[in-house]
């Protein structure tokens, strides 16, 4: 069975501001969307006038590069280690990407994944290999947790650069086990686990 993602469009028509030439009535149109796994639904709407402009964050760059706890030069010095029944050494690494303990935890058994041994990289300059090495990385921590029997979701984050909420620059992401994934991520697994059941096929796989 294919899986559809359902659309509908609706048009919205209203008279152009008294200061425009032409009189002709507008119309517009967006559009409303369902998830085909949850039912939960959303909007896209056009935009004729908001235009995203790039902040300038070449001053948070430099500043941050001072001190940065996740450059090479200080990562092994100032991180905390792993557990040894995590990692041996006190680290996971794989490629430029290293994991080691969130000093500000999340949840149950945080860490953080230092991405690059760049300080800065801008968003559309990672490579493959420094994206598929950082989850790799913490794909195998998530791993050893589970085959420790220590139970539970795993969460992988990632919020770069500070108008995203980040608070160090240098590229990382953020893991966690819970048993509370949250609100969005319980409602998927409850209905792929129904759609299981009714089915025998994972709706992911599809």
């Amino acid at each position: 069975m294919t899986i559809r993602f359902p659309r509908q469009r609706r048009v919205s028509s209203f008279l152009p501001p008294p200061s425009a030439a032409e009189r002709t009535p507008l119309r517009v149109v967006c559009e409303l969307r369902r998830d085909p796994l949850t039912g939960l639904g959303g909007r896209l709407a056009h935009s004729a006038v908001f235009r995203l402009e790039p902040p300038d964050l070449s001053q948070v760059v430099e500043r941050s590069r001072s001190g940065c706890p996740f450059c090479p030069d200080r990562l092994d010095l100032v991180t905390p280690l792993l557990a040894p029944e995590l990692a041996p050494e006190g680290r996971i690494r794989r490629g430029e990407a290293t994991v080691f303990p969130n000093l500000s935890p999340s949840d149950l058994d945080s860490v953080v994944v230092s991405l690059t041994r760049q300080h800065f990289v801008a968003a559309d300059r990672f490579t493959p290999a420094q994206v598929a090495d950082g989850l790799g990385a913490a794909v195998r921590y998530f791993q050893r947790c589970q085959e420790l029997g220590w139970g539970g979701s795993s969460v992988l984050t990632w919020n770069y650069m500070p108008p995203a909420g980040a608070t160090l620059v240098h590229p990382h992401l953020q893991g966690f086990r819970t048993d509370r994934p949250g609100a969005l991520l319980e409602l998927e697994l409850r209905c792929s686990r129904r759609r299981w059941r009714r089915r025998r096929q994972s709706y992911w796989e599809e």
